[in-house]
């Protein structure tokens, strides 16, 4: 089996004609693409073959890919020039290797206890986790979200890997544009109505908002979120708090997808953080 670092050696060229191999044949891998999507790919590569030749894997820096996509969308047409940043960037995440394409966020959350080189280096830890490491706005506003509950410095970098996770993954709900989003949250919310009947908790006291996605009363905290939150940091998972997160901040304020996406981390905090009484 060949590892990362033998991977990083490889001539990226071969890197993307080999990616878009597997997503024409390999249906094990990931959803085999239309024969319209490929060709478009093919077309793509043709036009990035003169940017990338001589460089590895390794070799290939952020700054390749700014330059690259900045000319693909002056030069090429809208689905061609997306169909460059994607071959490109799905390429790095098939080698799992998405970390080469994205830099620290900047500081835009100031907190007296850390330095910015712990802010980085504990971004570089939520970086590692395996629920946001495709998703770096999800690592930012987790990261975010750590500096704003005022933590010193020394607690935050004793963290464990699953405390870190918890929180990178209930923020991950604020990334309104993944795909499965909407079709993880229906299923998540037929999970917890389950789990509050197991509480034996009424129905009539739960104020589900409607299935359909529309405005409405989100999942009552003193009922669900609080006794959720403290069992999942206890069992280490999320998928039972998900849906709570997200109910309560629509219960909330009563926010559209598009505006969750944009709370601020002192706001979620406070979500997160009210009294539970």
């Amino acid at each position: 089996m060949t590892s990362q670092d033998e991977i990083k050696n490889f001539p990226l060229a071969q890197i993307l004609v080999e990616y878009i191999d597997v997503r024409e044949t390999d249906a094990s891998t990931y959803r085999i693409l239309k024969p319209k999507t490929i060709a478009l790919m093919k077309t793509a590569l043709e036009f990035v073959k003169a940017d990338i030749a001589n460089i590895t894997v390794e070799g290939w820096t952020l700054e390749h890919s700014e330059n690259l996509f900045a000319k693909a969308k002056k030069e090429l047409s809208a689905p061609l020039a997306a169909c460059v940043e994607n071959l490109v960037s799905g390429a790095f995440y098939w080698l799992e290797l998405p970390e080469m394409l994205e830099r620290p966020p900047e500081v835009r959350v100031k907190n007296p206890t850390l330095s910015e080189l712990q802010y980085k280096q504990v971004w570089k830890m939520l970086e590692k986790s395996k629920y946001n490491r495709r998703d770096s706005l999800s690592a930012t506003l987790a990261l975010e979200f750590l500096m704003a509950t005022g933590l010193r410095k020394s607690e935050v970098m004793k963290l464990e890997w699953s405390s870190i996770d918890l929180e990178a993954g209930v923020l991950e709900l604020t990334n309104a544009r993944t795909k499965v989003f909407t079709r993880e949250l229906t299923s998540l919310q037929r999970k917890i109505l389950r789990e509050a009947k197991d509480l034996r908790k009424n129905e009539e006291d739960l104020h589900v908002f409607p299935m359909s996605g529309g405005r409405g009363h989100g999942l009552s905290l003193g009922n669900i979120l609080a006794t959720r939150m403290e069992e999942a940091r206890l069992e280490g998972t999320l998928a039972s708090i998900r849906i709570a997160f997200y109910s309560f901040v629509r219960d909330q304020e009563e926010l559209e997808l598009s505006e969750i996406n944009s709370l601020s981390a002192e706001h979620v905090s406070k979500l997160l953080f009210v009294d539970k009484a």
